[in-house]
């Protein structure tokens, strides 16, 4: 037992001095900036932009016991055919049946904002910080037939929900190419990605005229992990003294992201509390190409 306990508080010890060091390094890196934005605002080398479009990525969900070993995109046709069997059945015995098919990610909306030093006229350090959202793709039934071993007319709606997003962070070094009022802007460089994912499943079953309520469960699953990416761009502006507009097109690479979280089952199954929690894993990639609006002002 003696044993246990120092070791218990050799380990909490470890993970306390981690902590210490990480908030020394973020008020360290703080004031870095703080201290780099003052000069560079001092000396008119900082410029600021903000920019947002659509990316044309799939991004990989997959993995562990969030989704079967295979990207969702590749589930998509086999669910949609399951959708079809199964409204065909419920019309096949003479009840009634609506379904809302899944379609593929295959894009998402991605805003950033970035901060650029200029190095020389040609060169300088370029900041950013993006935001992945808007893939999802919703699909499920809604049916209603006679069901002889219950005895009852019944109804049963199923609705599933499935969604990627991405927050990251990004260092790239630019070569800025004048072409007059034109820019040029070439760069790339690596990015921390912090991906999230998630999967919603609602069910419900009902007697019409007999049982009432028989099943009410919703399932939430949640993951979450970072990793080390890449990416690259190129940009084309028009620029004046003060205010900059233009497009920027690019290519993201993030591998696959290890992710752990949690599903929880809550609701009630056949008159009894159901309330269940489980950990799950899974994997997420928000690789792919992205073309992108932009506005921007210098200082």
């Amino acid at each position: 037992m003696g044993d246990w306990s120092k070791e218990g508080k050799s380990k909490k010890e470890q993970t306390m001095k981690k902590f210490e060091m990480k908030g020394f390094m973020a008020i360290f890196a703080t004031g870095l900036i703080l201290g780099l934005a003052t000069s560079a605002f001092a000396a008119g080398k900082l410029s600021f932009g903000v920019k947002g479009g659509m990316g044309f990525m799939a991004p990989l969900i997959k993995g562990g016991d969030f989704l079967p070993e295979e990207d969702y995109n590749d589930l998509v046709d086999d669910i949609n055919q399951d959708l079809e069997d199964t409204r065909d059945w419920a019309e096949s015995v003479g009840g009634t049946a609506s379904i809302n098919l899944a379609e593929k990610i295959t894009r998402g909306w991605d805003l950033e904002g970035h901060a650029q030093y200029k190095i020389t006229e040609m060169f300088g350090l370029r900041g950013s910080v993006g935001y992945l959202t808007g893939m999802k793709s919703d699909f499920g039934s809604d049916l209603s037939y006679w069901d002889s071993w219950w005895g009852d007319q019944m109804t049963e709606k199923i609705t599933v929900t499935v969604s990627a997003s991405c927050l990251f962070i990004s260092v790239e070094p630019v070569l800025t190419l004048p072409l007059g009022k034109f820019l040029l802007t070439l760069g790339g460089g690596p990015g921390y990605y912090m991906g999230e994912g998630s999967a919603s499943v609602d069910q419900e079953l009902s007697g019409v005229y007999y049982w009432g309520t028989l099943r009410d469960l919703t399932t939430d699953s949640s993951l979450s992990g970072s990793k080390i990416g890449f990416g690259g761009f190129l940009e084309a502006e028009y620029s004046t003294e003060t205010l900059t507009m233009g497009a920027n097109v690019g290519y993201r690479l993030t591998g696959e992201i290890e992710t752990t979280g949690e599903a929880r089952i809550t609701g009630e199954e056949e008159g009894v509390p159901v309330d269940e929690t489980e950990e799950i894993t899974g994997k997420l990639d928000f690789s792919g190409l992205y073309a992108l609006f932009m506005v921007g002002f210098g200082i």
